[in-house]
């Protein structure tokens, strides 16, 4: 008997494939041992689909929402897992209820399907959510591998069932592949780039004692503190972006900083200057693969600290041979792509149920506001009304306050 018996709802079977859903935090429990062991075996997984990553989050952030896991099982036994959730995300002016992977969109990058990802397993997921339609009204699913077998079953039915649908270049995640030395690695950088981390260094060695100090597996919390004090007199408290950009998403840190596998994968890299932490990177590791996740510096610094910091970092994580792969994930690229020796490209598939808002919706975003954004690149007015906008955002949403 299986594990989940009794947890699975809405059970359908398709060809010799058992489909179920899970949407009570105890049949969550209950899959832990299975989606572990589909995690390892999925290609392309990352640390954000792990159970521990996943259940902290949707306890410090999930509060919103409702699990809504569809597990596709062979002969009893689960083959795949696809860890999804229902919430009500704005669009226009209503609310809808809208099917997203766990995590999304801001913590968990490239989500996928764990498991077997074939073409008959896709589609089975894919005709199981669209017989489950009746829960949710739209669907979004950010950053996912081109080429998606999910992605392009998922597309055919809601094209078939006359849903508005578009599929639109999702985010691009650098990295760098970590073979050989930091001088090999250097080398293959660009004159400008060397000599500008040259001198950004010497600047800051001009100003005094410089160290680097990189820590993780103990002592969480206070090398969590730390990095915070750090991102409270950065650009990022401004911006209300950060670990600290409201009370859940410090609690969700702190929370990750404590549980027995994240606490042990998270990593804290410091740049001090006169004993004076000036910048700080976040990030975990998993599998000798390093995901950063923040680095921050003190907005007073004029040097670019966290350039050096992330430089400091790089360095040593390439003499000590203990990282494969340093994933940059996505967002803000300018300075991302200067370091990478690669790119991973994604796309996002969204979906919505025939009506006048959703016609309204597809509309504008898809085909009004790409538009718009091409006459303003065209016009050299694109970047004045980008920065008006994040000035409106911040004056909607103010910083918040420190602990």
């Amino acid at each position: 008997m299986s594990v989940l018996t009794g947890h699975l709802n809405r059970p359908h079977r398709i060809s010799d494939l058992q489909f179920g859903l899970i949407d009570t935090l105890e049949g969550w429990s209950a899959l832990e041992p299975c989606r572990d062991a589909l995690l390892e075996a999925t290609q392309g997984a990352s640390v954000f689909q792990t159970y521990a990553y996943l259940r902290t989050w949707w306890e410090c952030l999930g509060s919103g929402g409702e699990l809504f896991i569809i597990v596709v099982m062979r002969n009893s036994t689960p083959i795949a897992i696809v860890p999804l959730q229902i919430t009500r995300s704005k669009q226009l002016w209503s609310r809808i209820r809208t099917v997203s992977y766990i995590g999304q969109p801001s913590e968990s990058d490239r989500p996928i399907l764990l498991g077997a990802a074939d073409e008959l397993i896709a589609d089975g997921v894919a005709d199981y959510l669209m017989l489950l339609k009746d829960r949710w009204s739209s669907v979004v699913l950010f950053e996912q591998p081109l080429g998606s077998p999910l992605v392009t079953a998922l597309r055919q039915r809601l094209l078939a069932a006359r849903f508005f649908m578009a599929q639109i270049d999702g985010n691009e995640c650098p990295y760098i592949d970590m073979k050989g030395t930091w001088a090999d690695y250097l080398a293959g950088r660009s004159k400008s780039f060397r000599k500008s981390l040259r001198r950004r260094h010497a600047q800051l060695e001009g100003l005094g004692r410089l160290e680097f100090e990189l820590t993780g597996g103990n002592g969480n919390d206070f090398a969590l503190a730390r990095f915070r004090s750090v991102e409270d007199r950065s650009w990022k408290r401004a911006q209300n972006l950060g670990i600290a950009r409201s009370e859940r998403h410090w609690k969700f840190h702190q929370r990750l900083a404590g549980c027995p596998g994240p606490a042990h994968w998270l990593r804290f890299g410091f740049l001090k200057l006169d004993g004076r932490d000036i910048a700080a990177t976040m990030g975990l590791m998993w599998h000798r693969r390093f995901y950063s996740l923040h680095v921050v510096h003190d907005a007073a610094q004029a040097a670019s600290p966290g350039v050096v910091l992330t430089a400091l970092e790089l360095e040593r994580l390439f003499t000590e041979h203990d990282c494969e792969h340093y994933d940059f994930l996505g967002g803000f690229l300018t300075n991302k792509l200067s370091w990478a020796t690669g790119s991973q490209h994604t796309t996002a598939l969204f979906g919505d149920r025939p009506g006048l808002r959703s016609w309204l919706f597809h509309l504008v975003y898809f085909r009004l506001k790409p538009l718009l954004r091409r006459f303003l690149e065209r016009t050299g007015h694109l970047d004045r009304v980008s920065q008006a906008i994040r000035k409106f955002r911040r004056w909607r949403k103010p910083p918040p306050v420190e602990a």
